[in-house]
């Protein structure tokens, strides 16, 4: 139980962060009202486990930094926090908080994240079973990323879409590969739009097989481009406004391992199995691998999907 004190600085960081026009709605939209045991990986001012205490009447809210002075800021106002760098061998939370948590959040954090295989391998091992992982990211599929790369340009700068301190990149199909692996499924995924953009057009058409850069929609002064696509983009043209993306993962299965990733880990076998919500765009490239690897890697395929059946079926009874 907060006192008066604490409540009056809670209430300061979310009034704050809504005021400034970014709290993580989109987040919070994921985690039910009263939940109980969130974690959230990377809570900076901890405004969204702070807001979801007063506002959804959530509790047992934790968080993990990196940073010191965040951790000190507000870890009275947590019920615990840690101060560990997931992606190291030796950063684990004790062994009581093993299947503890209902939610994990990673809101903009992933693309932070060296080793974002390990690190959701060790979200699995503290989620609850059918506990939820909601991660928020840039999308690099967003049309202005093609539309600079297509003119040379990637600039690197201090926040926003391209901060300096972004050390991977994600599609929505990408990082739906990385959870697979980690031995979540899709339950469902939020585009996130810097402006109210009014889609109806897309009814009127029966297909579409050209990508404007800008997108009409956008308004913008730009010097177009037209980007002949060799199939249609119809059902997925959403995808080319949202600058980021959240995607709700649930806990299905236990990972077939919990290492850091390596060089001999194949993880090309996983992405041969994994469910693609994108097929028709993700298949115009048929083996996505280096030729020397396709046979074997295909065999691995087979034997870990036998594999994840039988676990998931041991699961399941």
């Amino acid at each position: 139980m907060l006192n008066e004190e604490q409540q009056k600085r809670l209430n300061g960081i979310v009034d704050r962060r809504i005021a400034n026009g970014n709290f993580r709605f989109e987040v919070a939209h994921f985690v039910e009202e009263g939940a109980a045991n969130i974690m959230e990986y990377g809570f900076g001012d901890a405004s969204l486990l702070l807001g979801l205490r007063r506002d959804k009447g959530c509790n047992g809210i934790y968080g993990i930094e990196i940073n010191p002075v965040a951790r000190d800021a507000v870890a009275d106002l947590l019920d615990k926090t840690w101060l560990i760098d997931l992606n190291r061998e030796d950063a684990w939370l004790e062994e009581e908080y093993e299947g503890f948590f209902n939610y994990i959040l990673a809101p903009m954090s992933m693309e932070h994240t060296y080793d974002p295989w390990y690190v959701m391998k060790k979200f699995n091992k503290y989620l609850a079973p059918g506990g939820k992982l909601i991660v928020q990211t840039p999308n690099v599929q967003w049309w202005e990323s093609i539309y600079r790369i297509l003119t040379g340009d990637f600039p690197y700068v201090s926040g926003g879409t391209w901060d300096y301190t972004h050390i991977r990149w994600y599609t929505l199909k990408s990082l739906i590969d990385i959870a697979f692996v980690a031995g979540f499924s899709v339950k469902q995924y939020l585009p996130q739009f810097m402006g109210d953009y009014d889609l109806s057009h897309l009814q009127r058409k029966s297909e579409m097989n050209v990508l404007r850069l800008p997108p009409p929609e956008c308004r913008l002064k730009l010097q177009p481009i037209d980007v002949v696509m060799p199939v249609d983009i119809k059902s997925i043209y959403p995808l080319f406004l949202a600058h980021a993306f959240v995607l709700c993962l649930e806990k299905t299965r236990e990972p077939e391992d919990c290492e850091p990733t390596h060089a001999g880990c194949y993880l090309e076998k996983y992405r041969l199995i994994t469910p693609n919500p994108l097929g028709s765009i993700s298949s115009l490239i048929s083996d996505p691998i280096l030729p020397p690897l396709i046979s074997r890697s295909y065999d691995m395929a087979r034997e870990l999907k036998r594999e994840i059946e039988e676990k998931t079926a041991a699961m399941a009874g």
